[in-house]
């Protein structure tokens, strides 16, 4: 596959400057790196979503194509 969508847990949204966050679940949101034949096409915040498991964070990276 040509593109790759890579989500890093943050606590600001300050793109790949922003403080990585030590909880997953607990986030802010997460940078979400697309990488298109090797070459880094943007760099977006994703809000994280309320949640009671891991679930909602997974299930909402899912649908933004993170696998």
């Amino acid at each position: 596959m040509s593109t790759s969508r890579i989500a890093i847990p943050v606590d600001s949204d300050k793109g790949l400057e922003s403080t990585v966050s030590g909880h997953f679940g607990h986030c802010r949101g997460f940078a979400l790196v697309i990488i298109y034949f090797g070459q880094t096409t943007s760099i977006d915040l994703v809000e994280n979503v309320p949640h009671s498991s891991c679930a909602g964070p997974v299930n909402l990276l899912a649908e933004h194509g993170v696998e």
